[in-house]
């Protein structure tokens, strides 16, 4: 891949240095950095301890469902146990085989031995996830990178995949590495996340859309051919053709039968499950049908390709804000949108506090949109609210996505009308040019 950044036609972008003025390499530290991280987590495990008591009790309190990782111990470890039976996916397995092939490994654990594996991997991959994001996005300086530490480990979206045992921690980590692989001109690797991610929730295969729309038919053949690997080729190697593909029948009438609760369920942070709740609660000249949702939904879609599309166009950096777009569309795109899935928005915050555009008005825009939906996804605003169930039923985690999507909006396009990012300008790192 080439681009033209600064003026300079170069190969690849390396952004886990960044320079000064004089161009001299600043190395990140990551001695000062981890004492940080370290520091913050335990002020929110004390106040966890303090609000919740035990983690049984955190467990109950969260969301519905009193089990400790209720979708691992109702849905991931059961069907681990029972794939290479040939009865098909139990009941709530909305995922594929390979996925259930993966849950295989935990099948020789017991309940409880098979709880503390899943409970470890879920603290790894969610600090593995807060550690990455920043090199990602663009390494912060300290102060900064303690506001995002704090707004991740206080994101009621971690805390609610931490919950329920789920892996929108693991498909993001996956879909944000293909993005920062992807970046480096590293496509093999790339199309093997994305797919690897693609394998596990379905939807990632949504992320596809900037390979195609960067016309890198390399990486999209990578991402097809794992793909089909992970899709295809190992559960029929395991399971047999005919069982696989009635594996995937299965998991097909599960979401048909499934698409009436989700998007009636109070979890469901979707535009069309919103407002399928709102006009159950209102009555008099509220429309009585959602024909009104399908104009909305797709404009936002529009806008948000286009949008990805045009920070691709861009010489520096273009692939991170495009791939945010793309995440922040979700909930226009995806029918259950569960509050796990906005694991996302903790990285986006950063990359728009280290994108602010310049002109007083157009900065203090980006950052009062920043601070309310960061306020609005936070577990001390869910807390605060005092009604779970009203929380998730009145959308506040979709009103913080959509103030995300119109930030990133507002930076993409104030930033190209003023000559680009303040990566162009403070950090490029090493360029190979070609």
């Amino acid at each position: 891949m080439r681009f033209d950044i600064c003026g300079a036609t170069v190969q690849s972008v390396d952004l886990s240095t960044c320079h000064d003025s004089k161009g001299s390499k600043v190395a990140f530290p990551v001695g000062r950095s981890v004492a940080i991280t370290l520091l913050i987590a335990a002020g929110w495990l004390v106040y966890y301890w303090l609000t919740f008591h035990s983690l049984d009790r955190f467990m109950e309190v969260i969301d519905h469902c009193p089990l400790t990782f209720c979708d691992f111990a109702r849905h991931y470890l059961p069907m681990g146990r029972h794939v290479l039976d040939g009865t098909g996916p139990v009941p709530g397995f909305l995922y594929s085989p390979f996925f259930a092939q993966l849950m295989w490994l935990a099948a020789p654990l017991s309940d409880a031995g098979a709880l503390v594996a899943w409970g470890v991997v879920q603290v790894a991959l969610t600090f593995l996830l807060l550690a990455t994001s920043p090199s990602i996005v663009r390494r912060p300086g300290l102060g900064l990178f303690a506001v995002y530490v704090f707004l991740f480990l206080s994101s009621f979206p971690v805390l609610h995949n931490f919950k329920w045992g789920q892996v929108s921690v693991l498909v993001t980590l996956c879909v944000l590495g293909a993005l920062a692989l992807w970046q480096r001109g590293h496509a093999l690797a790339a199309g093997f996340l994305l797919a690897f991610a693609t394998s596990i929730k379905f939807y990632p295969a949504w992320f596809a859309l900037l390979l195609l729309m960067r016309r890198d038919w390399r990486a999209l053949s990578y991402y097809a051919a794992f793909s089909a690997l992970f899709l295809v080729v190992l559960p029929t190697a395991v399971l047999g053709a005919d069982a696989t593909l009635q594996f995937y029948l299965d998991v097909i009438v599960q979401l048909r039968i499934g698409s009436e609760w989700m998007k009636n369920d109070a979890n469901s942070q979707s535009l069309v499950g919103l407002f399928t709740r709102l006009r159950s609660d209102v009555d008099g000249p509220w429309p009585t049908t959602l024909a009104f949702i399908e104009p909305i939904r797709w404009t936002v879609l529009a806008v948000s390709i286009a949008a990805s599309w045009f920070s691709l166009r861009r010489a520096e950096g273009g692939e991170i804000p495009a791939t945010l777009i793309m995440f922040c569309a979700l909930p226009f795109v995806i029918q259950s949108s569960w509050p796990h899935y906005f694991v996302y928005l903790p990285t986006a915050f950063l990359y728009l506090l280290l994108n602010l555009p310049t002109g007083g008005l157009w900065r203090g825009g980006v950052v009062l949109l920043v601070v309310v939906a960061a306020v609005l996804s936070n577990v001390v605003f869910w807390q605060a609210w005092g009604n779970a169930v009203l929380f998730a039923h009145l959308g506040f985690l979709f009103w913080a996505n959509a103030l995300t999507l119109v930030a990133l909006l507002l930076v993409l396009f104030k930033n190209r009308a003023t000559g680009g990012s303040r990566i162009c300008r403070a950090c490029i790192g090493t360029i190979s040019s070609g």
